[in-house]
């Protein structure tokens, strides 16, 4: 029998080939632009040396990850439209699937220097699911009503970059953003007493552009069972992180533009960040 034959009237084989091939993005594009999601775990150095070398990065996806990528994916997408709103503490912007009007927040993205120079709007301009939709009037839940992140730019450090949500709970005063994170069982063992950094730094940088004083983190272990596979952190704004992040990112564009190249992060090319570098030979060579 053929390959084609053994494979005939199964699904997974072709799950398999339409996940295969997809790739990660840089964490910083050809316009100098970084995402908010890899700031943590960028290489200032290498970033500068990726460019300034026209390096092409290429990082494809199995389809074993991009199905655990999907599954995260899902874990979000449950949270935002199914769970969150029956607590009334998800805000943002809404899209009623009846007649297909959006409502809340932006539609387009927030520029950081038009929340700093009306925070008020940002936050007020959030809002949670109604029971109707505003529009035409039909019932909105679930199945009804689709959850809308909204992307945050800030065009003097070009980073950029969609929080989860926003969240409004008891207790806690004003807004905070919303970070939702699958984990695996042994991950979510290591997050118990603390966040991981880089999904820490990821909230910094978002209270940074809108503002807020605080964020929540929900890790979802994908092995436990009910209440307990969830972890709970909250991130207060931290001024020391920010101006961190700020100086990183400031260095970066400087060496962008024939400024000095950053310092080196890796103290030998054998160390695993090294070995998995693209520009590992020039940035222990010549280029200082």
């Amino acid at each position: 029998m053929t390959q084609a034959g053994l494979l005939e009237g199964r699904l997974k084989p072709l799950i398999d080939e339409a996940l295969f091939g997809d790739a990660f993005g840089p964490s910083i594009n050809q316009y100098g632009w970084i995402r908010v999601s890899g700031v943590a775990t960028i290489c200032p150095r290498a970033a500068v040396l990726v460019e300034l070398h026209n390096i092409v990065q290429s990082e494809p996806i199995s389809s074993d990850l991009a199905l655990v990528l999907e599954h995260g994916n899902a874990i979000h997408w449950v949270l935002q439209n199914h769970i969150l709103p029956k607590t009334s503490t998800l805000f943002g912007r809404w899209t009623c699937m009846s007649c297909g009007h959006s409502f809340g927040g932006v539609g387009a993205f927030w520029d950081t220097d038009k929340i700093k120079a009306d925070p008020n709007s940002f936050v007020n301009s959030q809002v949670s699911r109604p029971e109707a939709c505003p529009k035409c009037g039909k019932g909105l839940d679930e199945d009804s009503c689709i959850y809308r992140e909204q992307h945050l730019k800030d065009k003097h450090f070009k980073l950029s970059g969609h929080p989860d949500g926003f969240l409004v709970i008891p207790g806690m005063s004003g807004m905070g953003i919303f970070e939702a994170k699958s984990i695996s069982p042994r991950g979510a063992w290591e997050v118990r007493g603390t966040p991981k950094m880089d999904h820490a730094v990821q909230v910094q940088c978002y209270l940074w552009m809108t503002g807020l004083k605080w964020g929540k983190i929900l890790y979802w272990d994908k092995g436990g069972f009910g209440l307990s596979a969830l972890v709970e952190h909250t991130v207060e704004r931290d001024e020391g992180t920010i101006r961190s992040i700020q100086e990183m990112i400031r260095a970066i564009h400087k060496g962008l533009h024939a400024g000095p190249i950053p310092d080196r992060v890796c103290s030998n090319r054998t160390c695993d960040r090294a070995s998995a570098c693209p520009v590992v030979n020039i940035c222990f060579g010549d280029v200082k």
